[in-house]
């Protein structure tokens, strides 16, 4: 049998133009670099979602009613917690 895992791809279009993501993938286009990304979020996916910038993680209609700059902050501060919580 073979198994399938369901891997959101949100944010991961976003990355593949990333100065980051050209520096770790200078060769490839972006929809290659897109589908690495997506394949690593299966194997560690903190690790993959903390290189996307909050707003592009699609995590709700109403995220849009926020100031730009209320929602990056509170992302951010999420995302330290729960890096520092988890560990790296």
């Amino acid at each position: 049998p073979i198994e399938v895992h369901l891997v959101s791809e949100a944010g991961a279009s976003v990355w593949s133009v990333t100065e980051g993501a050209s520096s770790e993938f200078p060769e490839q286009p972006a929809a290659a670099i897109a589908a690495v990304s997506i394949g690593r979020r299966f194997l560690n996916p903190l690790h993959e979602i903390v290189k996307i910038p909050p707003r592009s993680l699609g995590l709700g209609m109403y995220q849009h009613d926020l100031s730009e700059k209320v929602l990056d902050e509170k992302l951010s501060a999420t995302c330290v917690d729960s890096v520092a919580e988890v560990g790296v």
